[in-house]
């Protein structure tokens, strides 16, 4: 159907090109990432240090099964 003059026509094969995320939407997703990842490393890093300790400790209070 071809255009008229004063209406507007949507052709159905032009589709919107996607576009890229802009650089502050990605920042606080990054940012959150970045933490979880330095938390998760401390907190295995203190699993290897001290999760012996840890353990005979449960193993003494009679926990050890539970943990």
């Amino acid at each position: 159907m071809p255009a008229t003059a004063g209406s507007a026509t949507l052709d159905i094969m032009e589709q919107p090109q996607p576009t890229a995320p802009s650089a502050h939407r990605l920042l606080l997703p990054a940012l959150a990432l970045t933490v979880m990842a330095a938390l998760l490393g401390a907190a295995f890093s203190g699993w290897l240090a001290y999760g012996t300790d840890i353990f005979l400790t449960m193993a003494e209070n009679g926990f050890s099964n539970c943990f």
